[in-house]
């Protein structure tokens, strides 16, 4: 399969499997312009601020570093709500892969090499040890809180934004939200462990997989019907295997009537399934 394809058709889908310790953040004291805010109203815009849909649409330059170098492609990319994500990735306005993801399992089609691979998330957490799943898929897009209940919130402020962050289920989020409007600037996920003794801190044992961990930049909000959306974001993964990706949105839509998610399995590609 192409390499330059094959990054940058997983590495948006599939950001939350590779990777390891979360970028740290600098600490900084209060500003004389940010006042604190209580945790239960950050939590309330934050949860109040989802991107509300039935349909998306949009298209997107993407920009991807890893360790193999940097690369460069367009999107399309189609979500029904809950339902599908749909994304076709193109180079000089040719598709070299198509990509669809289900509630259970993600297929790509790799157009250059001619292949298929049907791969189940089970499989998938079971090969990377992370529990992916296609709400965070959704809501990484979306540009929303990749927290869904309410947490035993912990509010304050961080280099001039306001800082909300809670655990649960030996993952730790935090979201710094801006002062003026409460929106989301950026949010982090960090596995506290990811094997059986190690301790959250812990330098893993060697051969042992690290903590997974990413973070989310957020900016660029424009107006998109009645709601806002932030059109820029740059994705990091830092550790065993470093990654970056920035996203420049374009051409939103929302709850448009005819949209498609076309995907066809070409009768003469090879088929690839889980491992």
């Amino acid at each position: 399969m192409n390499r330059a394809w094959f990054t940058a058709g997983l590495l948006l889908p599939l950001l939350l499997l590779f990777g390891a310790s979360c970028r740290s953040t600098r600490q900084a004291a209060a500003t004389a312009t940010t006042s604190p805010v209580s945790a239960a109203e950050l939590w309330q815009a934050l949860d109040g601020s989802r991107l509300q849909f039935q349909t998306f649409s949009a298209r997107a330059d993407l920009d991807i570093e890893d360790a193999s170098g940097k690369s460069s492609a367009s999107a399309v990319l189609r979500m029904h709500r809950d339902s599908l994500i749909w994304v076709s990735l193109r180079k000089a306005g040719l598709e070299g892969a198509r990509l669809l993801i289900t509630r259970d399992s993600l297929h790509i089609l790799d157009r250059t090499g001619k292949t298929y691979y049907p791969l189940a998330f089970a499989g998938l957490r079971a090969q990377y040890g992370v529990d992916l799943s296609f709400a965070s898929l959704q809501d990484l897009i979306a540009g929303n809180a990749l927290v869904r209940e309410p947490l035993a919130w912990t509010a304050g402020i961080d280099d001039g934004k306001l800082l909300l962050s809670g655990e649960d289920g030996g993952r730790a989020y935090r979201f710094w939200q801006r002062p003026l409007d409460l929106k989301l600037a950026a949010l982090s996920l960090q596995e506290l462990s990811t094997h059986p003794g190690q301790q959250p801190g812990q330098t893993p044992a060697p051969g042992a997989s690290q903590a997974l961990g990413l973070t989310m930049n957020l900016e660029g909000y424009e107006p998109l019907d009645d709601q806002v959306f932030a059109t820029l974001r740059l994705l990091t993964l830092q550790g065993q295997n470093p990654a970056s990706l920035q996203v420049e949105f374009s051409k939103m839509a929302l709850n448009e009537p005819d949209l498609s998610f076309s995907f066809t399995v070409n009768p003469g590609y090879t088929t690839v399934r889980d491992p």
